[in-house]
């Protein structure tokens, strides 16, 4: 039997249609205190990649303090990493 957060997991990915061997993780901790540099991490990762074979997606989902959430998303816009 999957745990809970398997099962959430399974759910983000059918709903954001992203592969079934896709990396996943609810980093909780992480991302309450290091989204920014989640976000950056990523910009530099995609950056690199000349010629990719598959698409990227970094989600970052739930609620949090709405400066801090308005501080990410700031972040991920100047970075252009951002559709939302």
């Amino acid at each position: 039997m999957s745990s809970p957060i398997a099962a959430a997991l399974r759910a983000i990915g059918a709903r954001f249609n992203i592969p079934r061997d896709a990396s996943r993780h609810l980093p909780r901790p992480l991302i309450q205190s290091t989204g920014d540099m989640t976000i950056e991490a990523f910009a530099r990762a995609l950056a690199a990649v000349t010629n990719p074979v598959h698409a990227f997606r970094l989600l970052i989902l739930g609620q949090g303090d709405p400066g801090y959430v308005a501080k990410l998303k700031k972040r991920a816009a100047a970075l252009h990493v951002s559709t939302a």
